[in-house]
């Protein structure tokens, strides 16, 4: 879409904007790098996961002492029993999330996405009543042909309608 200069008008799902789910207790300390649990541990390590040549987002993932978490009165909580080390996870937005992120803050995003359920819905009404579940012929050219003639007859429909509405009854 970025390549034929196409902005999408669609939301990005909530796991991107806030990271997925968060526990309670652990706060992160940007300065020192570090994650602090709720007994006041501190993480030995770190380490980033997720592949720069996917394009999707990554993550800091912070390891801790899983000794200590075994002597620590929260660890029912926490610590799962028989796992080999705790960890907790901080993810990193990918620029083309960015970016999207700052559209849909946009006056912009906010105009279209009002519109987005009118548009729905007459594409819900080309598909459900007029055809536009399959295609009819094969290739692209032929295709467009149909999703076009569907259309034209789906406004003539509109239009004629709308011309009825107007006539004063007799």
């Amino acid at each position: 879409m970025k390549s034929k200069e196409i902005q999408p008008v669609v939301p990005l799902n909530p796991v991107v904007h806030n990271g997925g789910q968060k526990q309670e207790g652990f706060e992160y300390n940007k300065d020192a790098d570090f994650v602090i649990c709720p007994a006041g541990e501190h993480s030995i390590r770190k380490a980033i996961q997720g592949s720069k040549k996917s394009g999707g987002s990554r993550s800091l993932v912070f390891y801790f002492d899983t000794e200590k978490c075994k002597s620590c009165p929260l660890r029912d909580g926490c610590l799962k029993p028989g796992a080999k080390s705790k960890t907790y996870s901080i993810r990193i937005i990918a620029e083309h999330y960015k970016e999207h992120i700052d559209f849909e803050n946009s006056d912009t995003f906010k105009a279209r996405i009002r519109r987005r359920p009118i548009i729905e819905h007459k594409n819900a009404e080309l598909k459900r009543y007029h055809g536009m579940t399959r295609a009819k012929y094969r290739g692209l050219f032929r295709m467009r042909m149909q999703a076009v003639l569907t259309a034209f007859v789906v406004n003539a429909k509109r239009m004629v309608k709308l011309i009825e509405q107007m006539q004063p009854a007799s």
